[in-house]
């Protein structure tokens, strides 16, 4: 009987996932034209319509709602980690098990108190594993080092890293011999502790900085940005009459003769991870930023003018100016809060 739930579960779910609830149908006004409280106010509408459209919740359907959760907010799950389970105990939720950002343990959290669960037990652990202490980063010292699917020899091979490459360490399995690692193009997988050197995130920083002269780059990505300065945000837009975050993104690089997909989960998945929370040090004119939703899910992105400046189209103000810098008078405190990580297209700069 589990199996054929399950089953009708899988089949299900994706039909629930295509439905978009218009927003001008629920609040009267665009996406565009809301404020942030509007949006909050839209998105817990969106959330009981998408996981429980009845308003009732059910313990026996946990399954599905992790199986929405999961389809809804991780874009790619060869570059996340959400290994979560979710039991019924007495009429409590409990979850646990782990995950690869923050977001999705809160997020799942929040979603499951929105349609209705008042009693939930969250144990989720968030990698990289705090018992990895400072050496919690590390580079390939083998000719070429396997990623796997498992911490096992004969395990199927998901990437192939070669010498010198740089990867962050998010786990040890039990016997000492593997490490759960993420590659600079985002991957996730399984590989041989003996084949590499781990190190200190400042050592790592040095080993993967990169000196040059960024001048070049940022006048020409400033030029083609300057007459697009102050341009309303338009949800779904990708001209100077209007456009969205990743519709500007998109802009910026179409100019320079490059094709990048349009949406922000889409172009979240293109080019070299170069930076992420806690690892800043290396961003470069023209890497493109990538900010979370409270769920998890990639919702917002920007363009890197090198060091803390980047640019960005938001709701509030449309494409302007924005800094990392807490002391700069361009600090932008809800997207630095969000900040996941960043991507390089073009590596010999922009």
């Amino acid at each position: 009987m589990r199996r054929l739930t399950i089953l009708l579960i899988i089949l299900f779910a994706p039909s629930v996932l295509t439905h978009a609830q218009d927003p001008v149908a629920m609040t009267g006004k665009p996406w565009e034209k809301m404020t942030r409280e509007e949006h909050r106010e839209f998105s817990k509408k969106h959330i009981l319509y998408t996981y429980e459209p009845g308003g009732v919740p059910s313990i026996e359907k946990l399954d599905y709602y992790m199986l929405v959760f999961r389809e809804q907010n991780i874009f790619d799950p060869k570059c996340s980690v959400f290994d979560v389970k979710a039991e019924d105990r007495g009429g409590t939720v409990s979850l646990s098990g782990e995950v690869s950002m923050p977001e999705y343990k809160t997020g799942l959290g929040n979603v499951l108190r929105t349609i209705g669960f008042s009693r939930i037990e969250n144990t989720i652990r968030i990698l990289p594993e705090s018992v990895l202490g400072d050496f919690a980063y590390a580079v390939v010292t083998s000719e070429t080092l396997s990623m796997k699917r498992s911490p096992r020899e004969r395990s199927e091979q998901l990437n192939l890293l070669v010498k010198g490459a740089p990867v962050r360490l998010m786990k040890m399995d039990k016997t000492g011999r593997y490490f759960l690692i993420q590659s600079t193009d985002g991957y996730i997988g399984w590989s041989d502790a003996k084949d590499l050197s781990r190190m200190t995130l400042k050592k790592w920083t040095a080993y993967r900085k990169i000196r040059r002269d960024e001048t070049a780059s940022r006048e020409r990505l400033t030029a083609i940005a300057a007459p697009l300065m102050g341009i309303p945000y338009v949800w779904g837009g990708t001209t100077n009459q209007g456009m969205d975050c990743s519709g500007f993104t998109q802009y910026i690089y179409r100019q320079r003769g490059i094709n990048i997909p349009r949406d922000a989960d889409q172009q979240s998945n293109v080019g070299d991870v170069v930076a992420f929370r806690g690892y800043m040090d290396n961003l470069c004119v023209g890497d493109l930023l990538f900010f979370a939703s409270n769920t998890g899910r990639i919702g917002h992105v920007a363009i890197s003018l090198g060091g803390t400046d980047y640019l960005q189209s938001s709701h509030e103000k449309g494409i302007h100016l924005s800094s990392f810098d807490k002391s700069s008078s361009y600090y932008d405190a809800h997207t630095d809060e969000r900040f996941i990580f960043a991507r390089r297209i073009l590596k010999d700069g922009f």
